[in-house]
């Protein structure tokens, strides 16, 4: 029940701030690759931590901050270059 009056809330708040703003198309292009971004940072975490020799070398404390940066970066990419083709804008 908390969760739902959470969403419902937030989504609320959104829907007077767009009665009275526009957004900016930079942030409507950043909200296209939101989906693409989600699929492809939980493979790329997977590769760094099994298939890496990262965790050893950065050490416990920088290896997630580094594991996230390095997984945003490359998921905003790859969503990128998918959705230069067809498939890509279908699925992503």
């Amino acid at each position: 029940m908390l969760a739902f009056v959470g969403i419902l809330t937030l989504f609320l708040i959104a829907s007077l701030y767009m009665k009275t703003h526009v957004l900016h198309e930079k942030i409507i292009y950043i909200g296209t690759l939101g989906y693409g971004v989600y699929v492809f940072h939980q493979f790329i975490l997977r590769w760094l931590y099994y298939n890496t020799s990262m965790p050893s070398v950065v050490g416990g404390i920088w290896y997630p901050w580094i594991g996230l940066v390095v997984a945003l970066v490359f998921s905003v990419l790859l969503t990128i270059l998918f959705r230069k083709f067809e498939l890509g804008r279908k699925l992503l």
